[in-house]
């Protein structure tokens, strides 16, 4: 779910030779199915690439061999701006697809090479970091930060009185991903995730109201995988997705200067999914003069 990311961040920088002129917003259905192609390329080629116990090379060494390599090889270049045209006996020092067909984000943030000591910053790919800089996704510092307090107070009205750790601290290193609930209705030992948790809520509440946002140019969560995780639900569950011209967050000072705010248009997307316009017969009795009766 990470090659739109990619290509989103490449078209941004000049380097998508295949997205080049394109409107971002046609990414996902564009790339639709060559995402399903690289998925089923995965599974069946080099899924072993990218063990981490023991690498196993055979079956993606042997493809390297076969004529379906170059154009997908090729396309993976021409969409993302990382590698360069594939011809067989290529090794991975000029062409990094050859190491880690399935390049996660931080791997990309290097070998996209934005410039002369710079790397991408996994927040948002439009910017940049100094190499020797750590990016704040992976920072292990302590450092309280004032700034949630003041999103908390200014963006949904509550005041907190408690102190907000700016970075990730040590937790990167301590977190579990195991459930450990004995009453796990999935499985004790399971590794936590959102998406189950998700599935059941709505299931349990239909009623329940869920909507994702995403930037285009997020490394830390990618926008498509999103979709693709969403579309497995039944058909019957429907959560729908935002995506924004932004990256990990959105400020008042996001966004192109020729259009509207990001911000403001967030707002708005909120505005319009939680608090829909109220019926005129709702209204009306809310604001009636009869004393309301109640009912044992």
């Amino acid at each position: 779910g990470s090659l739109p990311t990619y290509a989103a961040i490449a078209t941004h920088w000049g380097r998508s030779i295949e997205r080049k002129n394109k409107p971002i917003y046609m990414i996902p259905p564009d790339l639709k199915a060559f995402v399903k192609e690289y998925d089923d390329y995965y599974i069946s080629t080099f899924s072993g690439v990218d063990s981490r116990r023991k690498k196993d090379l055979t079956k993606w060494e042997a493809f390297l061999k076969q004529s379906e390599a170059t154009p997908f090889l090729n396309r993976l270049y021409e969409l993302t701006g990382v590698g360069k045209y594939y011809k067989t006996g290529d090794i991975a020092s000029e062409n990094p697809w050859l190491e880690e067909p399935n390049m996660n984000s931080l791997e990309f943030s290097w070998f996209f090479d934005p410039g002369k000591d710079k790397v991408l910053l996994l927040a948002d790919g439009r910017e940049t970091l100094e190499i020797d800089d750590t990016d704040p996704a992976i920072d292990r510092r302590s450092d309280l930060d004032p700034l949630a307090q003041l999103y908390q107070r200014q963006f949904i009205g509550y005041d907190s009185k408690l102190r907000y750790m700016g970075m990730n601290g040590e937790v990167i290193g301590d977190w579990n991903f195991r459930s450990h609930h004995r009453d796990d209705p999935m499985r004790p030992d399971r590794l936590v995730s959102s998406v189950t948790d998700l599935l059941q809520s709505l299931r349990l509440k239909p009623g329940l109201k869920v909507l994702v946002q995403h930037g285009y140019y997020d490394l830390n969560t990618p926008f498509y995988q999103s979709e693709l995780v969403l579309a497995a639900f039944p058909p019957e569950i429907k959560v729908p997705i935002e995506t924004y011209e932004a990256g990990h967050g959105i400020g008042p000072e996001d966004g192109p200067d020729d259009k509207r705010s990001l911000y403001t248009r967030v707002q708005r997307d909120l505005e319009a999914f939680y608090d829909p316009p109220r019926s005129a017969g709702l209204v009306a009795a809310m604001h009636s003069p009869l004393a309301e009766k109640v009912l044992p």
